[in-house]
């Protein structure tokens, strides 16, 4: 999601927000006992001063081996969600193909003990991967080619509605009875070119 989406979300919560607190304030003042009194009004500033600086948390989802002692965190929506049918991707995850999500390095946070491995893929660039020594897991990888960004297996979010991935590359060594489908994915049976941040 980007800047002015998140911007223009978190404005309109804090507008439902206020709607809430100003009609529980009248509910209240109603339903006092007593003789029935005009109700105290109810300052609309001093209310929107308070939901000031109210902040729609973000979601963030973790990501971890299979010991559970690393973990890898991610913050807001990913920038990209993708497979990948490439053998070294087949070996790695023990799969007919990979599944992974992208985020900006700034947004991952890594904790616990790992070890990395480097390999020099077929694209020519070097993937770094960060894995546990205990169980064997990847945990995230990089890749010279994605510069500023990480990759997550999705497997290792335990997520079954995790957002579908939007991307099939290196369909060249797809199985024949592996079947990508839903609307709006790109398939691609070559290496994937260089790109930044935020480009799909």
């Amino acid at each position: 999601m980007h800047g002015a989406a998140i911007r223009g979300c978190i404005a309109a919560c804090r507008r439902a927000l206020r709607s809430v607190v100003l009609a529980e304030l009248l509910a209240s003042s109603r339903s006092r006992s007593g003789p029935r009194v005009c109700p105290a009004p109810v300052d609309a500033a001093m209310v929107a001063e308070n939901l000031r600086g109210t902040i729609v948390s973000e979601q963030t989802r973790t990501a971890s081996c299979r010991c559970g002692q690393l973990r890898a965190t991610c913050a807001g929506e990913p920038v990209r969600v993708s497979v990948c049918h490439c053998l070294a991707c087949q070996k790695r995850s023990g799969s007919p193909f990979s599944a992974q999500a992208r985020w900006p390095d700034a947004r991952v946070s890594v904790e616990g003990n790992s070890k990395t491995w480097t390999r020099i893929a077929d694209s020519g660039h070097r993937v770094i991967y960060r894995f546990c020594p205990e169980c064997g897991s990847t945990v995230s990888y990089t890749i010279d080619g994605w510069p500023g960004v990480t990759a997550v297996p999705l497997g290792a979010f335990a997520d079954p509605v995790f957002p579908a991935p939007r991307f099939s590359v290196y369909e060249h060594r797809k199985h024949a009875w592996v079947a990508i489908t839903g609307d709006g994915i790109e398939h691609s049976s070559t290496p994937s070119a260089e790109r930044r941040p935020g480009r799909r």
